[in-house]
């Protein structure tokens, strides 16, 4: 049993707007950690890595699942998969603290 083709489509869709959300995320952040004079090459290496290799690992490990198993289970994995980045961002993030809104201010 295969999804429906409405649930591919639904799924394609929200997939496009998270890449449209990260990419930018992610290049603003690298632009923020990296000085100036390298800017370039880290955003090079980011590209090569997260396209590259990403893209790459993707395709051949949803291949595999695909082959073996069924369409489900590849959206299992990379659901299970995005779940783990999350709880990773929320774990990485947890130590810092926001500044707070007089943090700027100097007494005169």
């Amino acid at each position: 049993m295969e999804p429906s083709l409405g649930l591919i489509y639904a799924s394609a869709m929200i997939q496009g707007a998270s890449v449209g959300l990260f990419i930018p995320a992610g290049l603003q952040y690298i632009k923020e950690i990296t000085p100036a004079h390298i800017t370039a090459t880290a955003v090079t290496i980011y590209s090569a890595i997260g396209n590259g290799l990403g893209n790459w690992f993707s395709t051949f490990v949803g291949g595999i699942l695909y082959d073996r198993f069924s369409i489900y289970i590849v959206y299992l994995f990379f659901g299970i998969l995005a779940l783990m980045g999350v709880i990773l961002t929320l774990i990485l993030h947890k130590g810092k603290k926001a500044p707070g809104l007089n943090e700027n201010y100097v007494n005169s």
